[in-house]
């Protein structure tokens, strides 16, 4: 699951037996599987994957328990994508050294690459049961009870994981993000600020502190958040699209439609940022370049109640009134009958209909 943090899936080569200094001829089948494995290690090392497979191979044909052999070859064909294989590789491997915690984990990243999430979550935990300074597994764990939504456990499953690497960016940036969907605003700004205080670059820790200072009704310490965020990832739509709901906020309705094109034009399917660009101009009076959005977010989304209101009441203030009653009554078709959106677009019908 990790590859990312750069931790090893495969056994490390332990010395090669006493006397091994290239004369095989008297090693016993086990020492030679040992040699093989440690030989398959460094070609793996190396990049050299098939010379390595072959290694392994030759390694479990002479002792087929050995665990190391058996977990490396593994390893390379789960990263093949051969999840069943890899699966029996290791149990074998599991079955020959119970407590192997390194075969525990990586069995617990086929699992989940099979979508068998209780059972990886029971493998990362023997891991742990074994080894519980397994930095890997712990940080596993954490990451799939946070993906199932389970955020009390995963926010103690990266607390331990920091406890592990005090440090790590990674494990405080997802603690950070448990910690603000649990609601505890400033533990979580805690975490992203110890993040930016040991790397200033760090553009989703400027959007994460952002969207804390926005819920906090800081909407000038948000916009410079955002603002950084996009100083370094000027590409970064999320952190341009927030920065544009700051601006409304505080009043700068032209600073946002600014930025809202922007979003657009770099994501024209960005639904939010099409939608609230068309209610930025409806706002403003420009009623026919609202118009243009939300007809784009009906393209998209052609039942989308609220783009057929908005488009009702872009089309009604520009004295459209056959079309803006069309949209209207598609807009009541996709909406509950009690919702105040019915109401509303009910009473404009009627309100149409008197004056023309």
């Amino acid at each position: 699951m990790n590859d990312k943090s750069g931790y090893e899936r495969f056994s490390q080569a332990t010395p090669p037996p006493h006397g091994a200094h290239g004369n095989t001829e008297m090693l016993s089948d086990a020492e030679m599987s040992s040699l093989h494995n440690n030989r398959g290690f460094f070609f793996q090392l190396a990049g050299d994957v098939d010379t390595a497979r072959q290694q392994y191979e030759l390694a479990i044909s002479l002792n087929r328990n050995n665990p190391a052999a058996l977990n490396n070859l593994g390893f390379l064909m789960a990263q093949d994508g051969a999840n069943d294989e890899a699966i029996a590789m290791y149990r074998r491997a599991i079955a020959s050294e119970p407590d192997y915690a390194l075969a525990h984990n990586n069995l617990g990243n086929a699992w989940l690459a099979r979508g068998s999430v209780a059972a990886a979550l029971e493998s990362y935990r023997l891991a742990l049961q074994f080894d519980p300074q397994h930095v890997a597994a712990q940080l596993n764990l954490a990451q799939v009870l946070h993906s199932q939504g389970d955020l009390a456990a995963a926010r103690h499953e990266y607390e331990r994981y920091l406890t592990l690497k005090p440090n790590d960016i990674t494990g405080l940036f997802q603690l950070g993000t448990v910690l603000f969907a649990l609601k505890d605003l400033d533990l979580a700004a805690e975490k992203f600020q110890t993040i930016l205080s040991q790397d200033s670059t760090h553009a989703d820790a400027w959007l994460n502190l952002g969207l804390l200072r926005f819920c906090r009704k800081d909407f000038s310490s948000a916009i410079e958040c955002w603002s950084k965020a996009l100083e370094l990832k000027p590409t970064f739509s999320r952190a341009r699209y927030n920065l544009a709901l700051a601006l409304l906020a505080v009043g700068n309705t032209a600073g946002a439609a600014g930025e809202l094109e922007q979003v657009i034009q770099a994501e024209p399917d960005f639904v939010d940022a099409i939608n609230n660009l068309g209610i930025v101009n409806l706002t403003c009076g420009k009623y026919a370049e609202a118009s243009v959005q939300f007809r784009q977010l009906i393209a998209i989304d052609p039942a989308n109640p609220i783009a057929h209101f908005n488009l009702g009441m872009a089309l009604k203030s520009l004295g459209q009134f056959a079309e803006a009653q069309a949209e209207l009554e598609e807009a009541i078709s996709n909406s509950d009958e009690n919702c105040e959106r019915t109401r509303r677009a009910r009473a404009m019908i009627a309100e149409m209909a008197y004056v023309h």
